[in-house]
């Protein structure tokens, strides 16, 4: 009984106090407030909402605490602050439910913190739907955030992560999603996200864009895509394919995004692509169709484009290295002076009757230097000063960024790196091939004079030069600056009391052939445009190759547009035969960077600047190997690939006859096939006729054709609908497809596609290409050029055979073979000598390989054995097997 009177007053006391905080809430009396907040017990939260016997207002509790923060919000904090000093988790509960409620972000972000602990999980769920239905971005983030790191509420928040994702989609809020997912916390969400997509029951037709926001996020992370467990994968294949057909218009440039992001999942990427492929497509042909496709197609016949694969790049990321520069420009172009440059004494070549000033830039990367790189061009004139300007303002950075260019990559590797200004720039005023030979020596010697300097006295220069002394220097040029590489090389051997020799050479894209230079020049320009002319004997490296002795790395993109790669294959063979290939390294690089259109002539920019960054890790890593060991250990792979890549280059070189563009062909399209089966295969008469013949056939019908302009005339007369149907160009051009897609992406400014997006058969199918293709050969004989004329038939006939005429009437009376029957012959004879020929340098290579396996295995089993003491090699044998593994993981 007691203990019941007791509780009485106890209730009593606590509803008289709440009744007396209301009164004092009300009429704002601060220092009431505090009296009674500081009293025992505190009254219960529902016990501040008044009696309606005992006052004449019913205010609710909400109400009672926002007159309080309107009022006087020092009454407010006060009566907050006690609440949650009380610890009550019921008081608390009540109160961030009232913050989420009235959308107090600032009282939630302050008090929330502190009050995790009292949020069980069913009101943590409660408050997650308010703050979404509310779509209070900021009280959702608070709620999620203030958790995140809580260990005990990671299944709360997960579950929570959820409730909000579904709930978005099912309000169908597009933009309250996106806000979400870029707001929320990342490391929630990304576990989340899944399991919404694969939760199919909530899909309805109207939530579809909201599902296809939610799959942008996951699928643009590879991170996401790379942690999930197969049968998880299987599963958003299968949601992909779910959700598909419900999309059907690429309204907005979020389906592009979704299309290129999937390139990190092939099967997803590969779905969504085939989904899209007709509006892709579209949105290609309505950007090409206000060009002129039939000049296009001429333009492209005459252009160099090897096919390739728009693989993901992965690559090593380029940590950026630090560089300081050193540099004296007086008198050249020069960029404006920054604090991270300092400016060195300049340095002047005297001659008898004048002195002529070299400039430079040099580039120290941090750390220590291994090997120093002079670059030269030694062709520009002096209206190129402008140009020059602006290439060395952008070689003025302190810091390189980390992109691929081969530069970076040596500063990484700790080579030094020296541009030139030299006095081509003052005293040329005419075409590069024009110059003189006084002032082609002239250049030559500033050359030496530079070299001689940083080598042995670099600090007379600049302090900070001294690591140079002593160090290896390689001298490197590209295009014109490769022939004036290689032709120091040649002339410090020729004149070694004028000239130092570098420790190796590099050239890149150089024009090291002239009069093959001169034969296969710009196949692009018209045929009335002369041909470059670089024959002076002076500025032809490959009439001086007997005085080569020391190494030089020819590197060469096939699809250079300016220098044909035949240019340098012409050199290498020459420099093999005169017993050079172990000093003469040749690297093949497949491609090189795309058109530049802001060039008058834009088709020779093509594949000559630069290598495309797919193919810049094997090309860099060459160019350091040869810096590093400039002898080539393995002379038969350049020998193989000069061979090897010569013959394929025909295609591409405009005075190739009929027959080495067929074995081009044959080479090229059965390149995976082993020579010795295709060797049985060309021999065999039956395969030579149903498959060979044929393709030879082709070929010379096309040549004859070209080389009459009436019988062109007469056979485009039979071009009509009928015998250039859909299907017959859609074979003619389907093997071409890729090139095309590609050159017509580097021509123009494809807008909201790109190309991997594009699928090539649908492409090649399409009406607008279809009859482009078909004007292209129906008018193959209004602007007649050869070039152009010969690629069209070519390829309708190489896969068109049935469109050929009898063999009588391909053979060609220009010729002294007599009938086609032994031009044939003529053709399989050279086609196996190639092959055979082909065959031998493989083996050969293998053989060589072999050797020198064995002579380093041998060198190294002697090496490990000298490391081991004399008693131990008595031991069991299981001991001696110990050593033999050691042995062959070092040869490994």
């Amino acid at each position: 009984m007691l203990t019941s009177s007791s509780s009485n007053l106890q209730e009593k006391t606590t509803v008289s106090i709440g009744v007396e905080l209301y009164h004092a809430i009300e009429q704002l009396d601060e220092n009431r407030v505090k009296r009674i907040l500081a009293s025992e017990p505190l009254p219960a939260w529902e016990e501040i909402i008044p009696h309606p016997d005992a006052l004449r207002d019913d205010y609710s509790s909400e109400q009672l605490l926002q007159k309080a923060a309107n009022s006087n919000e020092l009454i407010f904090d006060h009566l907050i602050d006690a609440y949650f000093s009380s610890f009550n988790d019921e008081l608390i509960r009540a109160l961030i439910t009232l913050f989420v409620e009235n959308n107090d972000h600032a009282a939630l972000c302050e008090y929330l913190p502190y009050s995790v602990d009292a949020l069980i999980d069913t009101h943590f769920q409660s408050l997650i739907s308010i703050a979404t239905n509310n779509k209070n971005l900021d009280i959702l983030a608070a709620l999620l955030e203030a958790i995140e790191t809580d260990i005990t509420k990671k299944n709360c928040a997960s579950s929570a992560i959820k409730e909000v994702l579904l709930t978005t989609i099912q309000m169908q809020d597009i933009h309250f999603l996106n806000e979400i997912l870029k707001k929320l916390p990342q490391t929630l969400i990304k576990q989340e996200i899944f399991s919404v997509l694969t939760n199919r029951r909530f899909y309805y037709q109207s939530e579809y864009d909201c599902i296809k926001v939610l799959l942008i996020s996951f699928i643009s992370d590879e991170y996401k895509i790379s942690m999930l467990s197969t049968a998880i994968k299987l599963d958003l294949i299968n949601l992909v394919q779910l959700i598909l057909p419900n999309i059907i218009t690429m309204t907005d440039r979020s389906l592009i995004s979704i299309i290129g992001q999937a390139r990190y999942h092939n099967d997803i990427y590969r779905l969504i692509k085939a989904h899209y492929k007709n509006e892709l497509l579209q949105l290609l042909n309505t950007q090409l169709a206000s060009t002129d496709l039939n000049d296009n197609i001429v333009d492209f016949s005459k252009m160099i484009f090897l096919p390739r694969q728009y693989a993901i790049l992965y690559r090593a990321q380029w940590r950026g290295t630090l560089v300081s520069t050193i540099y004296n420009n007086d008198r050249y172009p020069t960029a404006d002076e920054q604090l991270s440059q300092t400016k060195g004494h300049p340095l002047t070549l005297h001659l008898k009757h004048q002195s002529t000033p070299i400039g430079y830039t040099i580039k120290l990367p941090e750390g220590k230097i291994t090997a120093v790189v002079i670059d030269i061009y030694g062709g520009f004139r002096k209206s190129d000063f402008e140009y020059l300007k602006q290439k060395l303002k952008e070689l003025n950075d302190k810091s390189v960024e980390p992109e691929p260019n081969l530069d970076n990559r040596l500063y990484e590797e700790g080579v030094a790196i020296v541009y030139t200004n030299l006095c081509d720039l003052i005293e040329l005023k005419v075409f590069q091939a024009q110059m003189s030979e006084s002032l082609f020596r002239k250049i030559h010697r500033s050359i030496d004079c530079l070299y001689e300097i940083l080598q042995d006295n670099p600090e007379s220069l600049h302090p900070k030069l001294a690591p140079l002394k002593n160090l290896p220097f390689f001298l490197r040029g590209a295009s014109f600056g490769g022939l004036m590489s290689v032709r120091y090389a040649q002339l410090a051997v020729q004149y070694p009391e004028q000239f130092r020799r570098f420790q190796g050479y590099l050239s890149f894209n150089g024009a090291l052939s002239a009069q093959m230079l001169y034969n296969s020049d710009l196949p692009y320009l018209y045929e009335e445009d002369e041909p470059r002319d670089y024959r002076a004997d002076f500025l032809n490296p490959f009439n001086h190759i007997s005085f080569i002795e020391d190494p030089i790395l020819v590197s060469h993109c096939l699809d250079d547009n300016n220098v044909n790669a035949k240019v340098a294959f012409d050199f290498v063979r020459k420099a093999h035969e005169n017993g050079k290939e172990h000093l003469v390294r040749l690297q093949i690089v497949e491609h090189g960077n795309t058109m530049f259109n802001n060039f008058a002539h834009k088709e020779s920019t093509k594949g000559h600047f630069a290598v495309d960054r797919f193919e810049f890790e094997a090309y860099s890593d060459a160019v350091l190997q040869f810096i590093k060991s400039p002898t080539s250990k393995i002379p038969e792979v350049s020998s193989w690939r000069q061979f090897h890549n010569n013959i394929k280059a025909d295609e591409y070189y405009r005075q190739a006859t009929p027959e080495e563009r067929f074995i081009a062909h044959v080479l090229k399209t059965r390149h995976s096939q082993r020579r010795i089966d295709l060797i049985a295969e060309i021999q065999d008469e039956d395969t030579w006729n149903s498959l060979y013949q044929p393709l030879y056939f082709a070929y010379r019908y096309a040549d004859q054709l070209c080389s009459s302009h009436s019988e062109l005339a007469a056979q485009v007369k039979r071009f009509n609908d009928d015998y250039l149907r859909d299907e017959v160009i859609i074979k003619a051009f389907q093997e071409k497809a890729a090139c095309f897609l590609s050159y017509l992406f580097e021509a123009y400014d494809i807008e909201n596609v790109r190309i991997y997006d594009i699928e090539l058969n649908e492409f090649i199918r399409s009406p607008l290409i279809i009859n482009a293709f078909r004007e292209a050969l129906q008018q193959i004989d209004t602007n007649f050029q050869s070039v152009s004329a010969r690629f069209l038939l070519e390829q309708l006939y190489l896969h068109n055979p049935q469109l050929l005429p009898t063999s009588s009437a391909v053979a060609s009376s220009s010729t002294s073979t007599g009938t086609i029957e032994v031009a044939s012959y003529f053709a399989r004879t050279q086609l196996l000598n190639a092959l055979q020929k082909d065959r031998g340098y493989i083996l050969s290579l293998w053989k060589k390989t072999v050797e020198l396996s064995r002579k380093t295995s041998s060198l190294e089993s002697v090496a490990c054995s000298s490391h081991v003491e004399p008693s131990s090699r008595k031991h069991s044998l299981a001991s001696r097997l110990s050593y033999d593994r050691q042995c062959k993981r070092k040869r490994w």
